[in-house]
């Protein structure tokens, strides 16, 4: 995989992370957000990082 691919999913998964802090899923998102992350394993890594970050910000505050 190369870099910019690399980058997309680590984009792809701090916006997961960021939409659910705003509001519940619907089922149509959680669907699309679970296949997503069923996708690949590196899906799942980012997501997990994004979630540390969130987690880390939200102590800061």
């Amino acid at each position: 995989m190369r870099a910019h691919d690399e980058r997309s999913i680590d984009d792809i998964a701090a916006a997961w992370v960021a939409r659910e802090d705003r509001a519940p899923l619907t089922a149509a998102e959680t669907q699309s957000r679970d296949a997503w992350l069923q996708a690949s394993v590196r899906h799942f890594g980012a997501y997990a990082r994004a979630h540390a970050v969130l987690a880390r910000t939200d102590r800061a505050r």
